[in-house]
């Protein structure tokens, strides 16, 4: 798509006073983008990733998600690919070393300082809570397959990280209660080798008819950004995977009244007071 239209769509889906209605909006525009893992970097200038820092295909799990929330609290194209930026970066500059490349560890608390994420999943019902504690993990025992590209470039996670959690049975007869455009993520249990916890993400959307779609970035089978029955998807996951799944977070993007960080801030057209 152009960039005049992406533009012109940013504008026109802008004027929804609710920041949910605007996430299902862009989101259904990126259906059928096809899937790249790992599609952004830090552009030309680049040192280790000279991939795009902004682009709606090819996207990844949480680059779909990413560009949908941006674009969502944009006013336009420009404010789009700043916010683009604020979400995935934390510190002063964009930098690879500063990129959320862990989700449990940086990009969920990141995106929850920015408030702009809130977590409802206690409100959807009772559960687990996820206990990573990442000053326990050997990296050099972690196989490569299983760490980010240029892991060597990065800043390792350390602490203890808590998350809750909500078991499928209990997200299946509590569905309603999660509210549509609602981000989920999907948490597997803890295996001592795999530094990753959190292994997939969308949006859950309730549609007219009565039906509760995952809108997410596929990789297996579908290779595209696709609409699929939730609890079906999550069902058959479960039973093929040999990785159990120990629960889902539920986290609620909201538009933020005040913006910390010392990056370049979005024009103030994207924050209105009108806005929720």
């Amino acid at each position: 798509m152009p960039h005049e239209q992406v533009d012109a769509t940013i504008r026109d889906i802008a004027r929804f006073r609710h920041l949910r209605r605007r996430v299902l909006s862009h989101s259904s525009l990126m259906i059928g983008a096809n899937y790249r893992p790992d599609p952004l970097g830090e552009g030309q200038q680049g040192r280790i990733d000279s991939d795009p820092r902004f682009q709606l295909a090819p996207v990844d799990c949480v680059t779909f998600v990413e560009s949908t929330l941006a674009m969502a609290l944009a006013g336009d194209l420009d404010q789009a690919k700043r916010w683009m930026d604020r979400l995935r970066y934390s510190g002063a500059k964009v930098d690879f070393a500063r990129r959320n490349h862990f989700m449990l560890a940086n990009w969920i608390p990141h995106l929850k300082r920015h408030r702009v994420l809130r977590d409802v999943t206690r409100s959807v019902g009772e559960g687990d809570t996820l206990v990573h504690d990442y000053d326990q993990v050997n990296w050099s025992q972690i196989a490569p397959r299983f760490l980010p590209a240029n892991f060597d470039a990065m800043h390792p996670p350390k602490g203890r990280v808590e998350l809750p959690l909500v078991n499928l049975d209990t997200l299946e007869a509590n569905l309603k209660a999660v509210p549509s455009g609602t981000i989920l993520l999907l948490v597997r249990v803890e295996r001592p080798r795999i530094p990753v916890r959190i292994s997939h993400l969308g949006f859950v959307i309730h549609q007219k008819s009565g039906q509760t779609i995952f809108r997410h970035a596929s990789q297996e089978g579908w290779g595209r950004v696709v609409d699929e029955d939730l609890i079906r998807y999550l069902r058959r996951l479960d039973n093929r995977s040999k990785w159990a799944i120990q629960g889902v977070n539920l986290q609620l993007p909201r538009h933020p009244k005040t913006l910390p960080g010392t990056l370049l801030e979005p024009d103030q057209i994207a924050l209105k007071g009108w806005l929720p």
